[in-house]
Formats: C-alpha cells, structure tokens, sequence
C-alpha cells in the first residue's frame, strides 16, 4: 500500500477527475498504482468518483498477471485477485500491469475522443503535443487485445501518453502531480 499521504493524494486525484463529467462518465474509466508486488485498480463497474467514500479498487497480483499475460492459454485475470472480496479487477487491467510507470491513469476524456474519432487526428496531435512523449494506439478492443497493441509500441519506446484511437486517453507517471499536470495540460490543449 501507499503511504498515507501518498494514498490521500492518488485517492484525491482519482475523485478530483472522476467529479469531472468531462474526464469520466458513469464508471468509465480506470485508474491503478502499484506497490510493491501489487496493482490496485479500480473495480469494474464502480465510479471514480466514489474514491475517497468506499473502497473501489482491487488489489492484483503484479507478477502472477504478467505470466498470464504471457502465456496465451491462460485468461490473464485468473487466481490474479481475491474472488471473495466481490470486486472484479476492470477488462483493463492487463494494460495497466503492462505500463512501467508507478501510475496509470485511463480516461474518456471528452475533449481526447472528439479528436482522436477523427480521420487524420495524428497530424493533429503532432502539432498540439511535439513536446509529449506519446504513442497513438490504433482501435482495438479493450482488455488483452489492446495490451497487445500496447506491448509493441512498448518494445519500441516507453511513451508516458497513449491516445487510444475512438477510446481514450491514458496517462503514466511515477507520481500523481506528474500524472495531473500531463492530463490538464492535454485537457487545455484540445479546447
């Protein structure tokens, strides 16, 4: 687990950004951290907006789902989180294991998808974001196939922005200010 004050940030920041209609609808969306030989992630189906008044993410065995993922006869979630809790880690969570950064933020962002649904939408990232490190993820579904698609920018570069095509957004830093200022300056950025 994170520290306290560590854990109140990360829990702020996910409530701050699931209250924000234009980052997160419903209980789209999902946000992780990993410690030590664990990734928390936000449950399927529950909101992030709920962060900070119940409990709302899973805790996944880090290495365990890494091996499944790595071996494709095995559903990457099993015996990778405990059943008896009655939370289900979200389809995403093979993508966010994947992603080296301590935090992983995964939004709908509005703004993100009016662009991103766009024919040439690349040329336009180009120009608004030279300065990101970033990748741009074709349309996939979501879950193990999309971590596929991941993986192979991943053996390229590791970018700290993936702009998922008709998706979304996602953010990865190794603190959760970095993570905030990456999505706000996007969030500006695409008015």
């Amino acid at each position: 687990m994170l520290k306290d004050k560590e854990l109140k940030l990360f829990l702020d920041a996910t409530q701050e950004l699931g209250e924000n209609f234009s980052f997160s609808q419903g209980a789209g969306g999902n946000i992780s951290y990993k410690s030590n030989e664990s990734l928390f992630i936000k449950a399927s189906g529950l909101k992030l907006k709920n962060a900070k008044n119940e409990n709302i993410f899973v805790e996944v065995n880090l290495k365990k789902i890494i091996n499944n993922i790595n071996t494709p006869t095995i559903n990457p979630l099993n015996q990778v989180y405990k059943k008896s809790e009655n939370l289900k880690p979200s389809i995403e969570t093979t993508m966010h294991a994947i992603l080296p950064h301590k935090y992983v933020f995964h939004l709908h962002c509005l703004k993100t998808i009016s662009l991103v649904v766009q024919k040439n939408f690349e040329a336009e990232l180009d120009k608004l974001f030279h300065d990101l490190n970033y990748a741009v993820i074709k349309y996939t579904m979501p879950g193990i196939s999309l971590t596929k698609e991941i993986q192979i920018i991943l053996k390229k570069f590791v970018p700290d922005v993936l702009f998922l095509s008709n998706h979304g957004l996602v953010v990865g830093a190794n603190s959760v200010d970095e993570a905030l200022k990456k999505i706000y300056y996007i969030s500006k950025k695409l008015r």
